[in-house]
């Protein structure tokens, strides 16, 4: 397993995470200044 494809597997989860935290806070209705905080 090349290094670089093992970073695009983590990136990817990485970014999987981030949507899933993204779409629970919108529903949470957080505002968006404490979304940018927490990114």
């Amino acid at each position: 397993v090349r290094a670089h494809s093992k970073h695009e597997i983590i990136n990817k989860a990485i970014i999987k995470i981030a949507c899933l935290d993204a779409q629970s806070m919108k529903v949470k209705s957080i505002p968006t200044l404490m979304i940018e905080q927490l990114t």
